[in-house]
C-alpha cells in the first residue's frame, strides 16, 4: 500500500515536472520571446494553454487546449483604433481555427496593422460552440507578445 502511494507521488510530481518545462522549451526554441496565455474553467481550474512567440515569418500559434482555438492577431496601437468581432454567426466553414496541440504561424501579411518597426502584437483567441448551428464565441482572452 505504501509503495502504492509512493509510485502515484512520484508520478505525480514528474508530471508537474514536466508541464513545467514545456514553456521553457517553447520559449527556446523560437527566435522571439514566448508569451503564454493559460486558459481556465468556469471553476477557475487551469485546462490548457496557446502560447505565441514571434519570428521573421509571422506570430507563431501552439494550441496546448482540449479544443480548436480561433483568433485575431493585431498590431497592439491598431487595436485601439478598429472595431473587431469575432468569428461565427453561422458562417463557420469561414472560420480558421487551430487544431489541438498543432502549431500554425500567422504570417505578418495576415495581421492587422502589421508595421516592422511596431514591437508588440495582440493575438486574441477564443473557442467556438455551436447551438443550433449557429457559433458564438467563448472564453475569449488575449495575450501581448513582445518582438
Amino acid at each position: 500500500m505504501e509503495a502504492t502511494r509512493n509510485q502515484n507521488m512520484l508520478a505525480r510530481i514528474l508530471r508537474h515536472l514536466a508541464l513545467a518545462a514545456v514553456p521553457f522549451a517553447l520559449a527556446c526554441s523560437s527566435s522571439g520571446p514566448t508569451e503564454i496565455s493559460y486558459e481556465t474553467t468556469t471553476s477557475g481550474i487551469q485546462a490548457g494553454y496557446v502560447a505565441v512567440s514571434t519570428t521573421s515569418a509571422g506570430l507563431v500559434v501552439v494550441n496546448q487546449t482540449e479544443l480548436p482555438v480561433y483568433y485575431f492577431a493585431v498590431e497592439r496601437g491598431t487595436s485601439a483604433l478598429i472595431d473587431w468581432v469575432p468569428c461565427g454567426g453561422t458562417s463557420l466553414a469561414l472560420c480558421v481555427g487551430i487544431s489541438p496541440g498543432a502549431t500554425l504561424t500567422i504570417p505578418w501579411t495576415n495581421v492587422v496593422g502589421y508595421k516592422p518597426e511596431a514591437s508588440e502584437y495582440l493575438l486574441i483567441w477564443y473557442h467556438l460552440v455551436t447551438v443550433n448551428g449557429v457559433a458564438t464565441a467563448t472564453g475569449m482572452q488575449s495575450v501581448v507578445v513582445k518582438r
